[in-house]
């Protein structure tokens, strides 16, 4: 098993990505929207010959990072529609 990297196929994975390629082009298109996938490609091809597998794997880094994000809205109980509102103070609108 190779940490730290996620296959571009369910089954028979014959890419591998580096979680950190990933976050990065994460960041970089949450600071600037306009940075394509196809640029990322672009570089990324330059730098290590990587194919058009990035669009594959890159949803499935979303999609891991959407789990992770419910279950830590739903450890502490953060989740439900009226979670807000228990944990506010109305007089003052401090929040905890």
């Amino acid at each position: 098993t190779c940490v730290g990297l996620l296959g571009c196929s369910p089954s028979q994975p014959c890419i591998a990505i580096k979680l950190e390629c990933l976050e990065l082009y994460h960041q970089i298109q949450h600071h600037q929207s306009s940075f394509s996938l196809q640029a990322m490609m672009k570089v990324l091809c330059a730098l290590q010959n990587v194919s058009s597998q990035l669009s594959a794997a890159f949803d499935t880094y979303l999609n891991i990072l959407r789990c992770v994000h419910t279950l830590l809205k739903q450890a502490p109980g953060r989740d439900g529609p009226m979670w807000k509102l228990c944990g506010a103070c109305p007089a003052c609108a401090f929040e905890v």
